[in-house]
């Protein structure tokens, strides 16, 4: 059996004295869609500026892809191949639909010259569904599509481990369904996943192993239908 992608050992953040994150350990396998779940405050998100370097650790270890990445710079983070999303969408406002996705491509991980990263570009619009708004400036686009711009974007660093921060949340019935579709073909591509979600029919329908967190600390750990059943999990 591989290694695991991503390992989280005893991780910890406190602001001033809110214990966002209190000695969190798990793992990630290699092509596995791994949901972070919990209540609003448990530090899902934390967890996920933590291992993309947007806030320093106060302890704790974070091995991806068999490096040490705990304490490198949030550029160094993405070259060596772990890419988000946003809580709330954050485009580059002025700018095409095309160009959004391009800076992705220039300065994520598989950084390369302007040619072969626009064609790149035209490959991952068609893939989210927006093939045909690649000169369109993203301040024109539909909440949904704005937030597939931004998984374009970040799919153009060419990520090993993509992390989505409640990126279904606020759809309406027919555009979830068609992003449980698309995030599900991600999958199918090999992709290594952390999903933040509240939208329980998403993790089920996702994910192959959930973590759940409240208050900074894990409670649960297994198959969606396991921690769910969870009581403690419930009355958190």
């Amino acid at each position: 059996m591989s290694a695991p992608i991503l390992n989280v050992v005893e991780l910890s953040k406190t602001f001033g004295g809110l214990k966002a994150v209190d000695a969190l350990t798990f793992a990630v396998e290699q092509g596995e869609t791994l949901g972070l779940i919990g209540p609003n405050g448990s530090g899902k998100t934390t967890v996920l500026n933590l291992l993309t370097a947007a806030f320093p650790s106060d302890s704790g270890r974070v091995t991806f892809d068999g490096k040490e990445i705990a304490g490198i710079p949030a550029y160094r983070v993405c070259r060596a191949g772990i890419a988000r999303t946003f809580q709330l969408v954050r485009p580059l406002k002025g700018m095409s639909v095309a160009d959004n996705v391009l800076v992705g491509r220039i300065y994520g991980a598989g950084a390369e010259p302007i040619g072969p990263a626009r064609k790149k570009v035209r490959e991952l619009l068609d893939l989210v569904g927006l093939g045909g708004r690649a000169e369109m400036p993203v301040d024109a686009l539909t909440y949904i599509d704005q937030k597939r711009v931004e998984l374009a974007r970040a799919l153009a660093a060419d990520p090993k481990l993509l992390l989505l921060d409640e990126w279904l949340a606020g759809l309406n019935p027919t555009e979830l369904e068609a992003g449980i579709m698309l995030v599900r073909s991600l999958k199918g591509r090999g992709l290594a996943i952390i999903l933040v979600e509240h939208v329980m029919h998403a993790v089920r329908s996702l994910c192959d192993r959930c973590v759940v967190l409240t208050a900074g600390r894990c409670i649960a750990e297994g198959s969606p239908d396991s921690v769910l059943a969870n009581t403690e999990v419930k009355r958190a």
